[in-house]
């Protein structure tokens, strides 16, 4: 298993960024996805696999308004881990949108997105595996990356969710502010919380499912 281990420090332990720092949130949101090496392609490919993108579609979550379920779970998960931050996202093919996210500055909450540059998250997805990482600043896959040399990332547990035709179209994860060593038992409890946020995601996959279909059967 791919293990690492991250930190979100976006300018002070309660996650508000100063003034100066804000050109840097802005940065993040409208920064292009780049190519950084072998490793880096090889991680943009999986993240753009056509099958992979059509079945993140089929989920019809992508740029939905909160969900107070969905808001609920990153609540718990950052509760029971005990971070300042926890996500739940989406990976698209260029960005991660964040069905939900607790203790993100304003600015990112607002937009609910990011670009790839700034996302920890497509690693976990890429492989298919939990990402443990507990110091991004000595990690030779993502020392360089934005997200940790612009905002200070450090501690970073993500789980990938899997969907039941098998791909991986986003994680569950939460973030520290300071360098962690993640316990077996914190990656077991926060696994639990991907399986009932997939619960979650089939619910309201059937639920919007039989709208359309209401839907399509006043027109027939």
């Amino acid at each position: 298993m791919w293990q690492h281990k991250v930190r979100f420090n976006l300018g002070a332990v309660g996650v508000d960024v100063p003034v100066e720092a804000m050109d840097l949130v802005h940065f993040a949101l409208r920064r292009p996805p780049s190519q950084n090496g072998s490793a880096m392609s090889s991680v943009t490919a999986a993240v753009r696999s056509p099958s992979r993108l059509a079945g993140l579609r089929r989920l019809l979550l992508l740029d939905t308004p909160p969900n107070p379920t969905f808001d609920r779970l990153t609540r718990l998960a950052s509760q029971l881990l005990q971070t300042p931050i926890a996500m739940l996202t989406l990976v698209d093919s260029d960005r991660q949108f964040f069905l939900s996210a607790t203790g993100l500055p304003h600015i990112v909450g607002a937009t609910r997105q990011t670009s790839l540059d700034y996302s920890i998250c497509q690693h976990a997805v890429a492989a298919r595996q939990p990402l443990i990482v507990s110091d991004a600043r000595v990690d030779p896959v993502l020392a360089q990356n934005p997200v940790v040399t612009d905002l200070g990332l450090t501690a970073y547990l993500g789980i990938p969710l899997i969907t039941p035709d098998g791909h991986a179209v986003g994680t569950l994860c939460v973030v520290d502010v300071v360098p962690r060593e993640w316990t077996d038992g914190e990656l077991a409890l926060l696994t639990d919380l991907v399986e009932i946020t997939m619960d979650a995601i089939r619910l309201h996959v059937h639920r919007r499912l039989a709208s359309h279909r209401r839907k399509w059967g006043q027109y027939r």
